[in-house]
Order: structure tokens, then sequence, then C-alpha cells
């Protein structure tokens, strides 16, 4: 066993481990294609900071995107200092591979949010996203963390290291159509 698997929790199974996973510690994972959720740009990003109070604990500069918060000690992380520690931390061998997987773990989640928003579209007919209110967001959005928080850890890890986009699409179409029945009228608050 090696210092670091010692740092971690016993449980705790090291992305490099897991056989898909494998070929891509030195090159990044295809990135989930997402319709409604982007990334911002490096201009969003430097006007993010400029607007920012935050300062990472690591490197000291603002925070344009944050990368995790300490709930205990309440500081925070820049999104660079977060990947460069995934990367060490889950074995990845250079930074552009761990913030493609580290990008994918949260990238698979919105997914089944997007998915839940088709869905939720398909059945009212609306026209596009566009047509949902801010009220119907926020309670798809929930909808969509409890069923994540429903999805076992093993499974959340296989999807994420499922390179085939449409397969992890039709199991999310397969959950919600197992645990979702869209109520006669639109949703609110």
């Amino acid at each position: 066993m090696s210092a670091i698997d010692t740092l971690l929790n016993p449980k705790h199974r090291r992305a490099c481990t897991y056989k898909a996973v494998k070929p891509f510690l030195y090159k990044p994972m295809p990135a989930i294609q997402l319709k409604y959720f982007k990334a911002p740009s490096t201009e969003e990003r430097e006007a993010y900071a400029q607007e920012t109070d935050l300062i990472c604990s690591q490197c000291g500069n603002k925070v344009a995107v944050l990368g995790r918060t300490n709930t205990i000690t309440n500081e925070v992380d820049c999104d660079l200092c977060a990947i460069e520690d995934y990367k060490y931390f889950e074995g990845f061998k250079t930074i552009k591979a761990a913030e493609a997987h580290r990008r994918r773990m949260f990238d698979t989640g919105y997914l089944l949010t997007e998915v839940l928003i088709d869905d939720y579209i398909a059945y009212y007919e609306l026209l596009d996203h566009e047509d949902i209110s801010v009220d119907e967001q926020q309670i798809l959005t929930e909808i969509s963390t409890d069923l994540q928080n429903m999805t076992p850890r093993p499974k959340k890890i296989e999807l994420q290291n499922t390179l085939d986009q449409a397969k992890i699409e039709r199991h999310y179409k397969r959950l919600i159509g197992q645990y979702i029945e869209w109520p006669r009228k639109r949703l609110s608050a």
C-alpha cells in the first residue's frame, strides 16, 4: 500500500484503479457534451475573479471558479488547485487528464439534469428549455439531485467512466421513467 493510500479512506478506491480509466491516466477522457450547462470561458473566469472576495487557501489568488469548500474550516480552494490535488490523490499523470476526469465527474450529474429537462420539455410539449420558468428549473434541479442521491456510488462511478454518452443517457432515461411521473399541470413553487 502506498503512502497516499494510507492517507485516503480505506474504502476509497482511487480513480487510477478503475479499468475504464487506465487508458486516460496520461490523456484526457472524452468530454460529456452538454446542451444547457457550459463551463465558464477564460474571459468569464477573469470577470468573476474581479468580483469575488474569496481567496484560495492554497495559491492565495482570488477564486474565479470555486474548486471546493472545506465546511469545517470555511476555507475555499480555486478549481485549479482542486484539480492539482485531484491529480495527486486519484493517481492521474497529467493535469489535463485529471481535469478532464474531474470535469466528467460533474458533467455526468449535469447530464442527468439535462435528460430530465428534455423529458419535461417533451411531456409538456414545450418548444425548448427557454420555456421553463426559474421556479420550474429549481424544482427540476432538486429532482435531479434526489435521483443522483438515490444512485449508489459504484453506479455513479461506472457512469462517470462510461465513454459512450448515449449509454449514460439511456440509463438516465430508464431512471427517470422508473421514478418520475409528471403531474397533469406543470411544476411550480
